[in-house]
């Protein structure tokens, strides 16, 4: 928010999160085009969330346009490797179906997907984060942030016990930075 504010400083601009750690593409986020169901039930959840949040913004009389939608996951989907292999054909799916939802609200751009690396800490990162290279270079609309050239650690905190597991509170604050500046590229 503050990295869009000082990018647009007269503009009005909405995040509308959702998140929910330690979950899985494969099963829990899993949208309807990987199965034909209505999708794993983080994704059911998020599509309700975000409808509602935009139907609320609709009723203050605000004209909604979607530009971007950024999506930090893959941990749990590289803990064992078939999954981390069927990731790419997940996530295409997902971004296909988000997309489908929310075409209503988009932008004469369409809807920007963003997407950012998992750290190496995890055992099938190189898979999943080719998987999101490869979805990247799929479409002119996908971004990826390569958060391991840009340095973000999993190592500095807590300082006794550091969470391997996640991102550190500067590389987080970094990495909303990069996903402000490579969302902005998509803005209309």
């Amino acid at each position: 928010a503050e990295k869009l504010n000082e990018l647009y400083p007269d503009e009005t601009i909405f995040i509308i999160k959702w998140a929910w750690g330690g979950t899985n593409l494969y099963e829990q986020w899993r949208s309807p085009a990987g199965d034909g169901t209505l999708g794993g039930l983080l994704y059911q959840n998020f599509v309700q969330y975000v409808n509602n949040s935009l139907a609320y913004l609709q009723l203050k009389n605000y004209h909604i346009k979607l530009e971007a939608m950024c999506w930090m996951q893959g941990e749990s989907d590289s803990i064992e490797e078939q999954i981390a292999l069927d990731y790419e054909r997940n996530l295409t799916n997902f971004i296909a179906d988000i997309r489908a939802e929310f075409d209503g609200y988009a932008s004469k751009n369409g809807i920007a997907f963003v997407d950012a690396y998992i750290s190496s800490s995890w055992p099938h990162y190189r898979e999943i984060n080719r998987a999101k290279q490869a979805v990247a270079d799929a479409s002119q609309q996908n971004v990826v942030i390569d958060t391991i050239s840009h340095g973000l650690t999993v190592t500095q905190e807590p300082v006794e016990e550091p969470d391997l597991a996640h991102y550190d509170s500067l590389s987080e604050i970094k990495l909303g930075y990069l996903f402000a500046e490579e969302a902005s590229k998509f803005f209309d």
